[in-house]
């Protein structure tokens, strides 16, 4: 939930804001225990060495989606995400400078977020190079579900305003 400051911020980042949220809530836990984590998670020392660490490559943001995505494929599976709900409430980007760079913060943030396409990609690879189970096409499916959910949403809601 973003609603600490949620009237304080202008509409596109609390609509936005509130998109992520719920698309996080839906990935958090699923079938299979695929899922990905929100922004904490914990990972014993032991399965990073074994997965190499965060990624520090220019392609990849070593950040709480991909290092699941690495876990996941590097230990043939053996991860499982466990979901963890408790109620937490997040600000919106807001900078306390005005309408204009709270919504230049947002977008910004957004960019940042976007970064995070690559990892389709690299999902999509080990995809192909990997055998097919259950749990993997459930993985790609999600993967797919987010990021091309969130872009025909927006490109829809460009055309309403265009």
């Amino acid at each position: 939930m973003f609603s600490r400051n949620n009237w304080d911020v202008p509409v596109f980042t609390r609509v936005q804001d509130e998109n992520h949220g719920l698309v996080n809530f839906f990935w958090s836990g699923s079938f299979w225990n695929v899922g990905f984590p929100l922004s904490n998670y914990s990972i014993s020392f032991a399965k990073m060495k074994e997965i190499g660490f965060w990624d520090t490559c220019p392609d990849a943001i070593g950040e709480d989606f991909h290092t699941t995505l690495k876990a996941f494929w590097k230990s043939k599976e053996s991860i499982e995400v466990i979901p963890i709900y408790a109620m937490f409430n997040q600000l919106c980007v807001q900078t306390g400078k005005g309408y204009i760079e709270d919504s230049l913060a947002r977008f910004w943030q957004a960019e940042r977020h976007a970064r995070g396409i690559s990892s389709v990609c690299y999902a999509f690879n080990l995809f192909w190079t990997h055998p097919m189970t259950t749990r993997t096409a459930w993985l790609t499916l999600l993967i797919l579900e987010g990021y091309v959910g969130m872009l025909l949403f927006w490109m829809g809601l460009g055309f309403k305003i265009h």
